[in-house]
């Protein structure tokens, strides 16, 4: 019997500048788990509860804080889906890149999501690569080769201290 594959979960939405470059858009970035800030008290304190329940995961460059828990996830967008009617709100399953999974593609982020290397990059700042229409890498050779072609760029340090994760999207 082979091992599970471990995955973690997303509730996020993007940011309306990102899904204008990207209407497809189904990376890291964005606002991830939004009901943190939310004005209504169910809504914060279903959070603080969805906060306990998430695990610590050992990845490659940090060990965060993930939820592990699909229900759990699922209950989430739908609070989220209520709160926010106005946005498209995704439930995304993420795992370390693996061979001979299907996923719709790979990014570079925090792990527990907010933030994208390939948002901030390439959509925003209109920098070349080749990206899917869900602005996500098909295979980590083009993951590879984009950041080697940038290789000593400054900015691009930090891409060393983030996690590589292929998405799926559930719903």
């Amino acid at each position: 019997m082979g091992h599970k594959k471990m995955r973690w979960f997303i509730v996020k939405f993007a940011a309306p500048q990102t899904l204008k470059a990207c209407p497809d858009y189904l990376g890291l970035g964005g606002d991830a788990w939004p009901l943190m800030d939310h004005t209504s008290w169910e809504m914060r304190r279903f959070h603080a509860r969805f906060e306990d329940a998430r695990s610590a995961i050992a990845l490659e460059h940090s060990t965060p804080l993930l939820c592990t828990d699909l229900g759990l996830a699922c209950e989430y967008k739908e609070l989220a889906r209520r709160a926010f009617p106005e946005s498209r709100v995704d439930l995304l399953a993420l795992s370390r890149p693996e061979g001979g999974h299907k996923c719709l593609g790979f990014d570079i982020s925090n792990p527990d999501g907010g933030f994208s290397l390939l948002e901030a990059e390439v959509l925003i700042s209109k920098r070349k690569a080749p990206l899917n229409r869900f602005g996500l890498f098909d295979n980590i050779s083009n993951l590879e080769d984009y950041l080697e072609g940038r290789a000593g760029e400054e900015h691009l340090e930090e891409a060393h201290f983030l996690e590589w994760v292929s998405i799926e999207l559930i719903s």
